[in-house]
């Protein structure tokens, strides 16, 4: 069975509930985005999402 998608507004109001949590945040948007499980999602580092400055990249490749 597939999962429904979030909604934009629902995508806003979640987001702004995790404002003051910028991990969660991050953690949420990137499941959204990448339809990747929480299971999946466990695992990334700051590393798989930063460049080696140290921000975080518009792009990712997740294999």
């Amino acid at each position: 069975m597939q999962k429904m998608l979030l909604s934009p507004k629902q995508n806003k109001s979640l987001s702004k509930l995790l404002l003051d949590k910028l991990r969660d945040r991050a953690l949420i948007h990137m499941g959204i985005h990448s339809m990747l499980r929480g299971s999946d999602l466990r695992f990334l580092t700051v590393d798989d999402v930063t460049d080696s400055k140290g921000i975080v990249c518009d792009e990712y490749s997740i294999t």
